[in-house]
């Protein structure tokens, strides 16, 4: 049984904490990521947005799916995006089993997640086939 992720608002005072940044280092990771301005990018559980916001803010003429699937991580993530005016910042309600990405990325970003994926070959596969031509990870 996955782990829940429920009561998003207390998940996000852990999820936040600037102590995340020195050992996370959310921007020098996309950084690497050399992102063009327009790509579309699947953050992978990605809980309070807490990568999802900074690739939103990376590719302003991309689009960012940040996917959960805790409903209410979802809803977090989603009036998050509304409060910090991203509007490129999607939330995406996945499956278990399933990203559910409305269309290809150019990229998806999975921290902090592999481990609470159950079967990883075949989630990765579904991924995997939802990447653009010349798209990874």
């Amino acid at each position: 049984m996955p782990h829940r992720f429920e009561n998003a608002e207390e998940w996000a005072k852990r999820f936040e904490e600037p102590e995340r940044d020195a050992w996370q280092k959310p921007d020098e990771v996309v950084k690497a990521l050399s992102l063009p301005a327009d790509a579309k990018v699947a953050d992978i559980g990605a809980g309070t947005g807490y990568f999802a916001v900074r690739l939103a803010r990376a590719v302003p003429q991309g689009r960012v799916y940040g996917v959960d699937i805790e409903p209410d991580m979802v809803r977090y993530m989603g009036e998050r995006a509304k409060r910090e005016n991203l509007g490129n910042l999607e939330a995406v309600l996945g499956e278990p089993g399933d990203a559910k990405l409305p269309e290809p990325v150019d990229v998806a970003l999975v921290v902090d997640t592999y481990h609470h994926i159950g079967d990883r070959v075949v989630y990765l596969k579904r991924l995997g086939e939802k990447l653009r031509p010349g798209g990874g990870w």
